[in-house]
């Protein structure tokens, strides 16, 4: 049964139809949202209601990582803009110096234009989301590359400054490494560090819950001990969790 919006107006007489169809069913999987489990209550009072655990998880990761993790993508969306202005002006600096390339001494320079052009690639192109936030981190992932890129732009920077047809570009890229360096500073490194603790953590959750053999008890132990690491690790780093 679809419906346009949960709400119990639409919820309740889509159950009841259900109900009235095949039966009250012996347990409900469902994603606990307000409306959906009042109309489940309703309906069926003696079935038992189970959290569902992709939704679980979900819910509970984008707790655990929501705050630190919204935090960088805001700055990285802002700062993206400036970003892909300075690449696309370096993109088009680089094709013209390798349209002019004719002398063979030139020619070690073409491998070095590609490479560059590729890593100027970063700020066009945004990492893959196979599952989504919370299960896959995006922009923690684009972070880490924007660091990488950082490292390479700064390597060949003085490189680039003896090659008289690429010496065009450096400004550029002097101006890329400033926009990129607001989101490299020693307090963003600490958070993204922060994210990739609490998301192993996170990681380990689901770990625990994926083990089907193990028994509610042990299941229990080994969360309340890893509820108790979380607490410990966001006191030391004052996260408040």
């Amino acid at each position: 049964v679809l419906v346009e919006t949960e709400n119990e107006n639409l919820l309740i007489p889509s159950l009841e139809w259900v109900k009235e169809s095949f039966g009250e069913p012996i347990a409900i999987v469902s994603d606990m949202g307000h409306a959906m489990s009042s109309s489940i209550s309703t309906v069926f009072p003696k079935s038992k209601h189970q959290y569902c655990h992709f939704h679980f998880l979900k819910n509970l990761g984008k707790d655990l990582l929501g705050p630190n993790y919204e935090e960088l993508r805001q700055l990285a969306k802002n700062e993206k803009k400036k970003m892909k202005k300075i690449a696309t002006l370096i993109k088009k600096k680089l094709k013209e110096a390798s349209n002019t390339i004719e002398s063979s001494e030139d020619q070690i320079l073409r491998p070095l234009i590609k490479s560059l052009s590729e890593s100027i690639d970063i700020f066009y192109s945004p990492v893959p989301s196979k599952k989504g936030f919370p299960f896959d981190l995006p922009v923690v992932e684009w972070y880490e590359k924007l660091i990488i890129s950082e490292i390479f732009f700064q390597d060949f920077l003085k490189y680039l400054e003896s090659q008289p047809l690429l010496v065009t570009v450096v400004p550029d890229i002097q101006n890329l490494l400033l926009s990129i360096s607001t989101l490299t500073s020693p307090e963003i490194l600490s958070k993204l560090k922060q994210i990739k603790t609490l998301f192993s953590y996170f990681l380990q959750l689901r770990q625990i819950l994926a083990k089907h053999e193990a028994s509610s008890k042990q299941i229990k132990n080994r969360i309340h001990l890893l509820i108790n690491q979380v607490k410990k690790y966001s006191k030391s780093n004052q996260h408040g969790l």
